[in-house]
């Protein structure tokens, strides 16, 4: 170890500095940092150094994590609200899951409706803004007899009614050949209803599905 680098640690010293001192790869005099262990002085100052970072920045880093959408829940914890980007499937695939297992909904139905919760986020995040971000909302209420499940998604983007066009062709060599529209064909074929509306400048699409096969 290089003497300029010389690292002392003093516990217990009874004369009247009372320093302990403790340094981490530290280069120069200036670098070293002192660590005070049960000192009763004002002069004891207490600080501890990692490779010359100050605690302030280490924090200050620790705390600029999130750089996701924002969004927002509601009080009773049934309508989310958040920005129409892309990171927004994942969050708002959480929270309908959250909601979906609290009440032991099938697996096999919860994928089912993850797949259309993903096609129709989607759809709202690539269609209803851009090139802008605007806000979707995602009402979740959970009906117990039957036990089912009804899911909104909101928007206030461009006017759009996904049901207006016809399904696509699934036989044969025209289906592959087909572009778009498997989405919205998938969500019809799987849930038990499909609505849309358009009310107060906003695209409603409401999807139902009972939540025990």
């Amino acid at each position: 170890m290089k003497e300029d680098k010389f690292e002392e640690f003093h516990i217990g010293e009874p004369d009247e500095e009372q320093v302990e001192s403790f340094s981490l790869g530290g280069d120069s005099e200036d670098d070293v940092e002192s660590f005070s262990l049960g000192g009763d002085s004002e002069e004891e100052f207490e600080s501890f150094s990692l490779g010359g970072d100050s605690w302030s920045n280490i924090l200050d880093d620790s705390f600029d994590i999130y750089d996701g959408p924002e969004y927002t829940i509601s009080e009773d914890g049934n309508s989310l609200t958040i920005d129409a980007m892309d990171r927004a499937v994942d969050v708002v695939q959480d929270f309908i899951r959250e909601k979906l297992l609290s009440y032991g909904c099938d697996k096999h139905i919860l994928g089912q409706i993850r797949l259309c919760v993903e096609e129709i986020i989607v759809n709202i995040i690539s269609y209803a803004y851009r090139p802008d971000i605007g806000k979707a909302e995602v009402l979740c209420e959970v009906n117990e007899d039957p036990l089912s499940i009804s899911i909104q998604f909101m928007d206030s983007g461009t006017p759009f009614d996904p049901l207006a066009y016809d399904d696509v062709d699934t036989s044969g060599k025209t289906f592959i050949e087909q572009e778009g529209g498997f989405g919205i064909y998938l969500v019809k074929q799987t849930m038990d209803d499909v609505k849309y509306s358009y009310e107060n400048g906003k695209n409603i699409l409401t999807i139902k599905k009972r939540l025990k096969s």
